[in-house]
Formats: structure tokens, C-alpha cells, sequence
């Protein structure tokens, strides 16, 4: 029996021999026409399932970014419900916390939840982060620095009102960020498996953590 347009297993080949296009030669140059053939379908059934190719592509990347997301935002959430506590309690509640493999909220925690996650659907986190040029996701890396930036400057200005310290700059803040992010990114990048980079991360949180907290003391 012919296989229909509609049927699941066609958009499934279509995601798959498209990822693989992607992941080849990025978005821009990424052939249509090559995915069709490839996935011995017609452009018609393709456009069938997808409006075009950045449709395709985004059918691919953003649930991934949506599960990141999500577990990032459930941190800042519990990161947020402190800062109704005193300042010192805050502080050392995060940095016991991040040194809890076994807490659900703590840094490190979180941290093994998104590189678990990522290293499980790394093909999806190189297309976004080195294949997305020419689309909306492009900035995807910046867009979660900016989104970082915000929470930390929202616990450092709680912080800081509440001990009457003078803020800490915002460029400060944003760098803070930008070098948290960035870690993250480039640790997947470089380091080949999840089980290799599960082995660093305790010292890395020691870093990052260890880090921002001591920016409160240095009052920059």
C-alpha cells in the first residue's frame, strides 16, 4: 500500500535526513531539494509538514531549547524564592547548594541536568550553536547570557540593597554572565562525552560559584 503524505514516519525521515543536511553544511547552504531526495520523498510532501526551511530547522533545534529552558528557569525560580531570606543566607544556601550532587536545586545539580540533556542531543546543540547562521537562532548563545544577566543582577541589586552596599556594576554582571555561559557552551564543544565532563563540573561550579559569591566581599 502507498505510504501516505501524512503519515508520522514521513515527517520523522524528513527531520531526520534534514538534521543530518544541517549538520553537513549549516542552514544557509542547506539543500532542500538534497533532504527531498535523500529522504525519497517529493517537495511537496516536505512543504506538506513544513511551511520552509527555517520551519524545518526549528522543528529540529527548539524543543531542545525549550527542555534547556525550562530547567534553567525552574533554577532561577528557586534561586528567586531565597532572596526573600538575609543576604548571608542566600549566599551560603548557594554555595552549599552547589556543592550537593544530590540536591535537585543546587548549581551543580542543575548543571548535570543541562549537559545530560545536551550531550544526549548534541547534534541538536551543534546546529544551534555553530549551523543556526541565518536564522532566528543564531544568537540563541547571547539570548540565554542576556536572560543570566537579568536574574544575576536581580539577585546582586536584592543583595546589595538589603546590606547597603553599592551595586555591583552592570558590566561586571554581564561579564559574570557572559563567562558562565560561555563555560558551559565550550565545555560541550571540547569535551567529547558527558561522563568525560561529568568529572569536571564539581570544579568548574567551585569556580563559577566560588567566583560570584566573592564578588559580593569585593563589592566591585
Amino acid at each position: 500500500m502507498p505510504q501516505k503524505i501524512s503519515d508520522g514516519s514521513t515527517k520523522e525521515k524528513l527531520l531526520e535526513v534534514a538534521k543530518k543536511e544541517f549538520m553537513q553544511n549549516g542552514f544557509l547552504k542547506a539543500s532542500l531539494r538534497t533532504i527531498c531526495k535523500n529522504a525519497g520523498v517529493t517537495t511537496g510532501a516536505l512543504y506538506f509538514f513544513f511551511h520552509d526551511k527555517e520551519d524545518l530547522f526549528d522543528s529540529i533545534v527548539k524543543p531542545v531549547i525549550d527542555h534547556a529552558t525550562q530547567i534553567l528557569a525552574e533554577h532561577f525560580k528557586h534561586e528567586d524564592s531565597l532572596l526573600s531570606g538575609s543576604g548571608p543566607v542566600l549566599m551560603q544556601t548557594l554555595v552549599h547548594e552547589a556543592n550537593k550532587k544530590d540536591s535537585a536545586k543546587g548549581d551543580l545539580s542543575t548543571a548535570l541536568a543541562i549537559f545530560r540533556y545536551l550531550y544526549s542531543h548534541y547534534d541538536e546543540f551543534i546546529l544551534i550553536v555553530q549551523k543556526s547562521q541565518g536564522t532566528k537562532w543564531e544568537g540563541c548563545v547571547n539570548s540565554f547570557v542576556d536572560w543570566n544577566y537579568k536574574h544575576l543582577k536581580s539577585i546582586a541589586d536584592s543583595y546589595c540593597k538589603s546590606h547597603g552596599k553599592k551595586k555591583i556594576k552592570p558590566f561586571v554582571l554581564r561579564m559574570v554572565s557572559n563567562s558562565q555561559i560561555n563555560c558551559f557552551v565550550n565545555i560541550v564543544l571540547n569535551i567529547p562525552s558527558f561522563k568525560e565532563a561529568e568529572k569536571h563540573l564539581p570544579s568548574v561550579m567551585h569556580y563559577l560559584v566560588g567566583g560570584w559569591c566573592t564578588l559580593f566581599d569585593q563589592n566591585i
